[in-house]
């Protein structure tokens, strides 16, 4: 059957995608700069205008993407916006825009906070962890339900978890290509828990906010690239509930009184063996059983400062664009050819990805003991168990000691974000030998002698 041609595909986070285009356009038209605007991630095209005027474009989640094909712009001169200091840290700092002229519509102006702020229950009280949003690989759901099913069972808090929004099968695109189907509910099935999951679609966009369980926690564990706002932490603190989110493009610019933010590498995500992501996840519960024990409703200042960007031109534009194709070299041609994910597999988009990460994520400011492992792949099953055994003793160890244990692939160790991390890290552990990795031993002797 012939398709409309009227029917356009749309991106898969559509429905935020509308929200925001709707508030920014009305943020931007109250500041004066209401004339032209343009949407690069929504499905209108933009409309033609006179050489001479200048055009506001507000990049989204996919603004590396659209930077790749600003060659198909009009031409002119823009003001260019995204929405969070951690996409304009990728796009200075990756890209190779100048600072000035990329402006950051402020978060709240955007989504004004709650007056008041709900206080995060004690870990004694009964409480319902809440995540709306696409049931997707990208926001690391597997990582969610195995931490909360380790509070429930290990640490006795009586929380349960539950889960808005319509399932898709896309994964971490920076991570590589991979086969992968949703297995969201089929892994909550399977987890032996105090009180199970409860899992809702198709809701009109805010009802969930209204019909969540008592005393509601926003959660939220994504690493997406993509995520550069978060509409659904943003309408929560417009309900004034407690959050824990990630510490991670958007959601490291959300402030308030009740807010619980984590490194984006105590996260498992879905290209990790389930082994590795069953570790992590224990670690995390640990981690977030002390947090919480911790957090103390501070009152914060509301900001709604930003700069007016200088102005751009096409024929800069093009110069950049140029600039940094040339940097990451004929597999440039990939990521519109073929898409992110392909290009992610490649050693010049496994170096761009790395970069954009640790600019997208915010750097833990606490000492953490850093575990190296052997990703844990069913291949090696074997050894698995016993490296498992071994890895398990360490986190016990020193989780009596109350340090935060981060686990660290070796594939991944020489990584920028990986990197970075074993370089601030209190100690660095390898906890098994190899004579195939006795260059990795050889490296972090050189990189980090002081932390064995």
């Amino acid at each position: 059957m012939k398709i409309d041609p009227k029917e356009v595909k749309k991106d898969l986070s559509h429905t935020s995608i509308d929200v925001l285009k709707d508030r920014a356009t009305l943020f931007l038209q109250s500041k004066g700069f209401g004339k032209n605007i343009w949407f690069p991630d929504h499905t209108e095209l933009y409309s033609k205008i006179p050489p001479q005027e200048e055009m506001d474009v507000v990049l989204f989640g996919n603004f590396a993407l659209r930077f790749f094909e600003s060659g198909n712009w009009p031409t002119g001169s823009y003001r260019l916006w995204v929405l969070s200091k951690a996409a304009k840290q990728v796009a200075t700092g990756l890209l190779g825009i100048p600072k000035n002229q990329i402006g950051v519509i402020p978060r709240q102006a955007l989504f004004p906070f709650a007056q008041m702020f709900s206080s995060f229950p004690k870990r004694s009280d009964p409480t319902t962890w809440v995540y709306a949003g696409r049931i997707s690989a990208t926001k690391n759901l597997e990582a969610l339900l195995r931490t909360a099913h380790f509070l429930q069972t290990d640490y006795d808090m009586p929380l349960t978890l539950e889960l808005y929004g319509s399932p898709d099968d896309q994964v971490h695109p920076d991570r590589g290509r991979r086969e992968y189907t949703n297995r969201t509910v089929s892994l909550a099935q399977s987890l032996k828990w105090r009180v199970q999951p409860r899992f809702v679609e198709k809701l009109p966009m805010r009802d969930w906010l209204t019909i969540a369980g008592f005393s509601p926690v926003f959660c939220s564990f994504s690493t997406f690239i993509c995520e550069d706002y978060g509409v659904s932490l943003a309408q929560a603190q417009s309900e004034g509930w407690p959050a824990i989110v990630s510490d991670w493009g958007g959601h490291s610019d959300a402030s308030n009184s009740s807010l619980l933010k984590i490194h984006p590498q105590q996260i498992a995500h879905s290209h990790e063996p389930e082994a590795v992501q069953k570790l992590k996840a224990k670690a995390l519960a640990f981690y977030l059983y002390q947090k919480l024990a911790q957090v103390e409703s501070v009152a914060l200042a509301s900001d709604d400062s930003f700069e007016v960007p200088s102005l751009i031109n096409s024929l800069e534009i093009d110069i950049l664009r140029r600039k940094l194709i040339a940097g990451i070299g004929p597999h440039s041609q990939m990521i519109l050819r073929e898409g992110l994910s392909s290009f992610a597999d490649t050693a010049a988009g496994g170096k761009f990805f790395g970069k954009y990460r640790l600019l997208f994520g915010t750097p833990s400011q606490e000492k953490s003991v850093v575990v190296l492992i052997n990703d844990l792949h069913e291949s090696f099953d074997q050894e698995l168990n016993k490296i498992s055994n071994r890895c398990e003793e360490i986190l016990e160890e020193y989780q009596k000691a109350g340090k935060p244990v981060i686990f660290v692939s070796v594939r991944e160790a020489n990584s920028p974000e990986c990197f970075d991390e074993i370089l601030r890290a209190e100690k660095v552990i390898l906890p098994f030998k190899a004579p195939e990795l006795q260059a990795i031993q050889d490296w972090l002797s050189e990189v980090r002698p002081d932390a064995f």
